[in-house]
């Protein structure tokens, strides 16, 4: 349900910019606030800078004569961030729980996997079957010496 909230621990970047908000403020008070009145709603705000930033244009007017959108939305955001958090290393369970994710499905759906992604996971593999080569070849190296090839075979 979307009115469950939930408590995740925020980075100092973000409480140090929500302290920013709410300084001057009592405990009721709106945190968004322009001009000491809620935003409610920044759609317009947004999509105002995005055009500006170059990942937003205004494609034409609805039958209402409101601006059409197309580009960044607010809510791509929450794809970059489970990506960054997977990226991290964070666990999957522990990034759906910061994230809101409920279910695996939905959760996969916005932790894309790249061909990046994939052919880091090859490299991986290749690394870590170095590692446990040069890991075993010291404890293996004196039970090998000295036994021909075709004693290796049978035993």
């Amino acid at each position: 349900m979307m009115d469950e909230g939930r408590t995740i621990k925020m980075t100092t970047e973000i409480y140090d910019l929500l302290k920013q908000c709410v300084t001057g403020k009592s405990a009721d008070d709106y945190v968004f606030t322009r001009e000491g009145k809620a935003v409610l709603d920044f759609r317009g705000a947004w999509w105002a800078l995005c055009v500006k930033a170059g990942v937003g244009e205004y494609v034409g007017k609805d039958k209402r004569g409101k601006p059409i959108y197309e580009g960044l939305l607010f809510h791509d955001l929450r794809r970059s961030a489970v990506r960054n958090m997977v990226a991290a290393g964070i666990p999957d369970v522990v990034c759906m729980k910061i994230s809101g994710h409920k279910s695996r499905s939905v959760f996969d759906r916005y932790n894309v996997v790249s061909t990046t992604d994939v052919a880091e996971a090859t490299q991986k593999l290749e690394d870590r079957k170095l590692r446990v080569k040069m890991e075993l070849a010291p404890r293996l190296a004196p039970a090998i010496q000295g036994r021909s090839r075709n004693s290796l075979k049978t035993a």
